[in-house]
This record gives structure tokens, sequence and C-alpha cells, in this order.
């Protein structure tokens, strides 16, 4: 079911509470988020990694047991990823994006979040995408191609437990980024430079 992909999918399942338990293999290599991601985000690498196991277990037991329906099945966005590929993902469904948040609250409290599918912005008719080389409505052509992305998040909450003006650190990008093992990549090969780009625009134009 996931073509060069077994490595990454043996002895998944919905993790214990905590996210510090020890693992004997990681997903989202170490090198690479530290080569890639803010320095902020470098001591949660551990965390990371558990809540993609959250995700990935969460999503596939739902699809299993007919809990939530989308175009797009996670076999699909974790082929998709593996292969560092764009994914053609319908009006309606939502795009293929795993967001993890850890709230740090006064005291040293930390509190782990994964975004579960449903809670994302569906593709809507008014998105923007490109076909054949030209911009057109989603609603046009009823779909756009999205590369599967993850987004990681810190964010410092006040006294209050209020969001409003909280220091927040985030970073997106490819999820095969990150992976330990691509095709064509040796384990924790890392590329000899980055370039780091701020974007503003369409959720698809993000790449």
């Amino acid at each position: 079911m996931y073509s060069n992909g077994d490595w990454l999918h043996r002895d998944v399942q919905v993790p214990s509470r905590s996210p510090q338990e020890t693992r004997r293999e990681f997903i989202i290599d170490r090198s690479r988020l530290r080569h890639f991601a803010p320095a902020e985000l470098h001591p949660y690498h551990r965390d990371f990694d558990h809540l993609y196991r959250e995700w990935l277990g969460r999503e596939m037991a739902w699809e299993r047991v007919g809990r939530y329906s989308f175009a797009v099945p996670v076999q699909d966005i974790l082929n998709a990823a593996l292969m560092n590929r764009s994914l053609r993902v319908p009006v309606g469904d939502p795009p293929p994006v795993i967001e993890m948040l850890i709230e740090q609250h006064p005291g040293g409290r930390e509190v782990f979040k994964v975004m579960p599918r449903h809670l994302l912005r569906p593709v809507s008719e008014r998105d923007w995408t490109n076909s054949g080389g030209k911009r057109a409505l989603a609603g046009d052509v009823g779909h756009i191609e999205m590369a599967p992305r993850i987004i990681l998040q810190t964010m410092r909450v006040d006294e209050a437990g209020a969001f409003g003006g909280a220091l927040r650190r985030s970073f997106a990008c490819p999820i095969a980024l990150l992976f330990r093992r691509s095709p064509g990549r040796s384990p924790g090969g890392i590329d000899p430079f980055t370039v780091y780009c701020h974007t503003f625009g369409d959720l698809e134009q993000e790449d």
C-alpha cells in the first residue's frame, strides 16, 4: 500500500500521551530540522516527531471507521510526500497539510497539539491555481495542485491563557524536506545551502 515507504509506517499507532517516550527510529530527521527550521524550534524535534505519528495514527483510524471522508486519502498524501510530488486536491477537500502546535504556558507548562484535517479551510472555488501556465480560479478547473506540507509552530501564551498578542514561531515546508529518508537522497543528507523566502499570497503558491 505504501510503495517505497514501508519503513515509514511500520509500528505506527496512536501514541501515548507523553511525547518524551523513547523511539527506536525517528521519522523527522533531526539534522534536517536543525538545518532548515528556526533555532527556536530545534529543541522540539522529539515532540514534533511524536505529533506527526499522532496525526498519522489518528487520520488512518478515522478513515477506517469513516468518521471523516476526504477525496484525497491519507495514503495518497504520504506517498506524494515520500516521492516529493504534488497532489490534485479537488474543491471542497482540505489541503494536504499537517499542522503541529506547541503552546508554551506560564510556569513552563507546554501543551502539544496536532490539527486534524477537518479543521483546515477546504479548498474554495475562488482559490487561485495555475492551469496550463495560466492563472485561473480553482472553481473553473475543479482542483488545485498542492505538495503535502508540514507546519511547525510554537506559541507563548500569556498569564490569562489568551492568544492575543502571543509570540508565535512558525515554520512551513514540504513534508519530504524533513523526512529521514526520501528517494534519491541518502539518510540525513543536507543540501549545501538554504534559501529563506517570506511569501505573501495564496496557499498553493507557497512553494
